[in-house]
């Protein structure tokens, strides 16, 4: 069902919904400056909201209380009924990625398969990066998270999740890494991004994905004409040493392409794209 048209007061602002913040620290200062550049860039007042949930994506823009919204895959791939436009992010040329299972530096264990009974920390049942990557990389072992581990909590951030396993209140996680990646050095740039100096604490065990990117998407409750001229803005979008983007420094990104709805077709067959239906919550904060 189509959303209803949009509220004349929201003609003059556009609503932001971005995922849960990676780095927690920066969460306020960085929604702050971003609403003010893209306030500038669009040349309309924007309202920036950081998600609690990945789920809670979901909702909010099945329910039109968003006009824009950064998805991750998964949520993208059950929600492409409810947009206007989609687009996804260009980095190092490809339109993918690929993430990494993260162990303490003085972990043993050689591969996954090594793993047995212990302690999972994930981000959130529908991240991708952080946790159903890392789920589809154990099952080509042959093995089943649910019986490999002892146990598995989600706690609602990457930081969050790499400091309970530096804490010894977990063994493993996860985090996001480039496809292109030369002795896993976007996954070590991620680590210390998220938890500073800690992150010589921690190693990669192995490589997840590849899978796509988050997505781009303009809502049902933006009014044609504006989700049209957003959309050719966003296309548009460069990052020159002259004339810096914050936005897509924000989404890690060159630049914004179309986003291939065929990409993300066979997340759809996983059962997290049911999950994708309904909210999530954090078991751990």
């Amino acid at each position: 069902m189509l959303a209803a048209p949009c509220p004349r007061e929201y003609r003059s602002r556009v609503r932001f919904l971005l995922p849960p913040d990676r780095n927690q620290l920066a969460t306020q200062a960085r929604v702050s400056l971003l609403a003010e550049w893209m306030s500038d860039w669009l040349g309309r007042t924007v309202v920036i909201t950081v998600a609690p949930t990945y789920g809670h994506m979901v909702d909010a823009v099945q329910a039109g209380e968003t006009d824009l919204a950064w998805t991750p895959p998964v949520v993208f791939a059950g929600l492409h009924a409810s947009t206007r436009f989609a687009l996804t992010a260009q980095r190092q040329g490809v339109c993918s990625s690929r993430g990494a299972i993260i162990v303490r530096r003085g972990d043993q264990a050689a591969s996954i398969a090594e793993l047995e009974g212990r302690r999972a920390a994930w981000v959130d049942p529908l991240s991708m990066s952080g946790h159903l990557a890392a789920l589809s990389q154990i099952r080509r072992y042959g093995l089943d998270a649910a019986t490999l581990f002892a146990s598995q909590e989600f706690y609602g951030s990457y930081s969050r999740a790499l400091e309970a396993v530096l804490d010894n209140d977990a063994d493993l996680t996860s985090v996001y890494g480039q496809l292109r990646d030369t002795a896993d050095e976007s996954v070590r740039r991620a680590l210390d991004d998220l938890v500073g100096p800690r992150a010589a604490g921690l190693r990669v065990l192995e490589r997840t994905g590849p899978f796509p990117y988050d997505a781009m998407v303009g809502t049902l409750a933006l009014p044609l004409p504006m989700a049209n001229d957003t959309r050719d803005k966003l296309l548009a979008l460069k990052h020159t040493p002259s004339a810096p983007s914050m936005l897509l420094d924000v989404c890690a990104a060159e630049r914004f392409v179309p986003a291939e709805p065929a990409a993300y077709a066979w997340l759809a067959a996983t059962p997290s794209y049911q999950a994708s239906r309904r909210s999530s919550r954090p078991s751990k904060r």
